[in-house]
């Protein structure tokens, strides 16, 4: 081993390359491989999950979960092979009184079989405190917060309602798929259930060796029934989810109380890392096997000496583990380093924590063994195959190490063409995405969210007085994030719709284009685009309406049809709304009416500097919080629209960063090999440049021969990259319903940018070696 210290150290640049290549990338598949491994264990942390499932509801154009909140005893008394059914209600914040103190306080309810199908941890009471429905259950943190477990119990809360009284104290969510909450309470106190909304989250949970087949169809069949009960048909079929399919169901409409994740991005982020992962061993194996024909004269000495061909295939095996647990601990510490950075990109629900448990440093190392294994198949196999006869007579030739040296630079080059692509292809997409056209006038619009917009006087006149206003409306939405709703156009189909609905002064700022007007701009008025407008006709012309603008009241009862609009975009780019319909719907202010409970949004047109702007009203909005609520209550939306729709986008752009860090410490990877090789080959090849230069050979010639030799390397790469990269890059572009063309000039660039840089990495090298004085080269032979 202290031989192969010793090489190692005159070798510093194969060296270096080698270990911080392997280090880096170990780390970075540590970090993702953490990341995805938290991911499908959230989906799993449930001891029963395999006995539990949730049931939602789904039509034409979308699935939901959630049913009715007395779903899960109905579906309990009517299926004995249901064990417990336990329903979850959407988590939302707001200012509480706790004994007297205002606090911001997130809040959920849940039923009691909630707390005993999912083994929730009591630290004080039991699940029996929800028989008396004004009892709640608070967290753990939130009890420390204030005053510990012991002393918040019997502490008096006070939201809406009637009084409450905490009764039992809870371990955090943490780690699950229910996101942290501060307060539970019992879902009974919602009173009777409205027959046509479902908006709690319902769990069942299936005996021992009962299969979900064996009760499909009677718990559908139960569903339905609960469905019908609605005095309209609601145009639902119900679906059923198992527990851990409900984290990674990407198709189907989440709550904010739901961690979730997509398992797409999950795979593709899996896909790039090992990528990087390859690039990293690709060096680590083809350095390893050049650095063995420089140690051809040590091991021919060895065997002469009497050593068999075991103890030297052994002496590969244990340098290569060695180095390769090496780089494995020093990519242990970095990724424990990098933890705060990577989840600052990720930003996902659940951070990644790499794990230092005795079964994860078991994992690490056996990993590093792994690999270093691999790593030394090739190297010894060519160190026991020489004669130790013709490398002591200066016989010996390194061809074969050569060969494998240029696959491993083909593959190496290849997958560089690809990444290089998909980098370019994720960029032009993702500059798509974010200069999407709205459709609508949003310049210098601030948009922000009031719970009640009753209550909005003393901040509009607060607002107004400020000298860079000019003027303020009231919107429910804004173009690119209207209001989802939906009506029923046949039996059991349902046409997603759009809404916005604003005051004329609302209208007006937006400035919409307009194809056509009756010339009835005022309040209590509905526009469309061209599209809704003729899919509504036909719909009219179905129902045998014979006016379509008859069809207004769908969208306020009384209201008057006000013409035709530019298309305009609906939802965010994320989201297809080439088949949804969209309203306008347009009021006066003084009889502003929201869609959605008593919530409503400011719309503030501003002029000068927007970060100035924002801060003076974010200033005015925290006095009227705290004058309104007791406490600040930070606002459901609040920003210019054109920030609200860069923010929708931000989930995407970090996935997209991420995966962009990891193709760049690819392709740094490979240009690094491609150094290390060049130096390699070159220095091997100086005595036969010298030589052909005393025949008359000049510099520029080698140097020119020579890059060839790498050239032809490269253009078979780009053969083989091409038609992988063009279905990579299309993969990726379908998952966009906004998308931009799958040019060919994004490979021709990769193509080239490639060229460049394996020209960059093998022109020093070989220009020196051709440069070399023959005397000087043919002395060392």
């Amino acid at each position: 081993m202290k031989s192969y210290l010793r090489f190692l150290g005159r070798n510093k640049l194969y060296t270096a390359i080698e270990t911080v290549g392997l280090s880096v990338a170990l780390a970075f598949v540590l970090l993702i491989g953490t990341y995805v491994w938290q991911q499908y264990s959230v989906a799993r942390n449930c001891e029963d999950y395999e006995r539990i499932f949730t049931i939602g509801r789904s039509d034409e154009n979308t699935k939901v979960l959630g049913l009715r909140f007395d779903s899960p005893g109905i579906l309990k008394a009517n299926i004995p092979e249901i064990e417990q059914a336990g329903c979850y209600y959407d988590i939302f914040e707001s200012p509480t009184r706790l004994n007297g103190e205002v606090v911001p306080v997130e809040n959920i309810y849940v039923d009691k079989e909630f707390f005993e199908m999912f083994n929730i941890r009591f630290i004080s009471g039991s699940a029996d405190v929800f028989d008396d429905v004004n009892n709640v259950v608070v967290s753990e943190s939130f009890a420390n917060a204030h005053g510990g477990a012991e002393k918040i119990i019997g502490s008096r809360i006070h939201k809406r309602g009637p009084e409450q009284i905490v009764a039992g104290v809870i371990e955090d969510f943490d780690n699950e798929m229910f996101a942290y909450c501060d307060i539970i309470h019992n879902i009974n106190l919602r009173g009777r259930p409205v027959p046509y909304i479902h908006d709690s989250y319902t769990f069942i949970k299936l005996r021992e060796g009962v299969r979900i087949e064996d009760v499909e169809e009677k718990v559908k069949a139960e569903v339905q029934k609960i469905f019908d009960s609605a005095p309209f048909d609601l145009g639902y079929e119900p679906f059923i989810l198992r527990y851990d399919e409900v984290f990674f169901a990407g198709d189907t409409d989440f709550a904010n109380c739901l961690n979730n994740a997509d398992s797409r991005t999950l795979k593709i982020m899996l896909a790039v890392v090992l990528i990087l992962l390859f690039s990293a061993m690709v060096n680590f194996i083809n350095l390893s096997a050049a650095m063995s024909g420089k140690r051809v004269r040590e091991m021919a000495t060895r065997m002469v000496s009497g050593a068999d061909w075991k103890s030297i295939f052994r002496r590969y095996v244990v340098e290569s583990v060695g180095i390769s647990i090496f780089c494995t601990v020093a990519a242990v510490l970095i990724a424990i380093a990098s933890e705060p950075s990577i989840n600052r990109l990720v930003q996902s629900d659940i951070p990644i924590r790499v794990s230092l448990s005795p079964i994860c440093v078991i994992i690490y190392l056996a990993t590093g063994l792994a690999i270093g294994l691999a790593a030394s198949i090739l190297p010894a196999s060519i160190g026991i195959s020489i004669s130790p006869m013709n490398v002591l007579k200066g016989q010996f030739k390194a061809d074969s190490k050569r060969v494998f040296g240029k696959i491993f630079i083909a593959l190496q080059n290849a997958v560089s063409i690809v990444l290089i692509a998909l980098a370019i292809m994720m960029e032009l997409q993702m500059k798509h995405l974010a200069e999407r056209p709205v459709g609508a006038d949003i310049d210098d619009l601030y948009y922000l969210w009031l719970d009640d917009i009753k209550e909005r006087g003393p901040l509009e006149e607060e607002i107004r007085k400020m000298p860079f206003v000019t003027r303020i409306g009231l919107s429910e939405g804004y173009p690119g994030g209207l209001v989802e709703s939906s009506v029923e156009t046949d039996p059991g189909k349902e046409q997603m719709i759009g809404m916005l609905i604003c005051d004329t002064e609302a209208f007006e700022m937006y400035s919409f284009g307009k194809k056509s007007s009756d010339g009835y701009a005022s309040g209590n008025s509905v526009w469309t685009t061209q599209g809704t407008y003729d899919n509504m006709s036909a719909f009219a012309a179905q129902m045998g309406i014979p006016d379509v603008n008859q069809m207004m009241w769908l969208a306020n009862p009384g209201s008057r049809f006000g013409g035709i609009l530019e298309d305009f975009a609906i939802f965010d780019a994320l989201i297809d709304d080439s088949g949804s319909w969209c309203w306008v719907r347009v009021d006066e202010t003084q009889s502003f009416t929201p869609f959605m409970a008593n919530g409503a949004g400011l719309l503030i047109e501003t002029t000068g500097n927007r970060a100035e702007n924002r801060k003076a009203i974010e200033e005015a909005y925290r006095k009227y919080s705290e004058e309104l609520n007791g406490i600040y209550m930070e606002p459901k939306t609040a920003g210019y629209i054109e920030d609200l729709l860069t923010e929708k986008l931000t989930e995407t752009k970090s996935n997209m960063r991420i995966m962009e860090l990891f193709m760049l410490l690819s392709i740094l990877l490979s240009f690094m090999g491609l150094v290390a090789m060049s130096t390699y080959f070159s220095s091997e090849s100086t005595s036969d440049i010298a030589i052909r230069k005393v025949y008359g050979s000049t510099v520029e010639e080698e140097t020119a021969g020579c890059i060839w030799k790498y050239m032809k390397i490269v253009f078979i790469s780009c053969v083989i990259a091409l038609p992988v990269a063009v279905f990579a890059c299309g993969q990726y572009l379908d998952s966009f319903v906004y998308r931009i063309g799958n040019h060919w000039w994004v490979y021709a660039l990769a193509i080239i940018l490639a060229v460049l840089i394996s020209l960059a990495a093998v022109f020093i090298q070989i220009s020196r070696a051709a440069r070399t004085n023959p005397a000087e080269a043919l002395k060392k032979e």
